[in-house]
């Protein structure tokens, strides 16, 4: 029960920051470093997404194990 409650907190506070990096907006005004930092963390979370989505979750649990 404590592991399930640890996961559970664990992947709310991982999925509430992607979701808060994924929607930060990113304009023209903004410094140039500032823009490209975005756009790499975004490009990363967005290949972070699609790994874990786009796998079998048996696959995910064996690679872990």
């Amino acid at each position: 029960m404590f592991i399930s409650i640890i996961g559970t907190v664990a992947g709310f506070l991982i999925g509430l920051g992607v979701a808060i990096v994924r929607t930060t907006p990113v304009s023209s005004g903004d410094s140039v470093i500032k823009r490209i930092f975005l756009s790499a963390v975004k490009f990363l979370l967005v290949a972070y997404i699609e790994v874990f989505r786009g796998t079998p979750m048996m696959i995910q649990a064996a690679v872990i194990y």
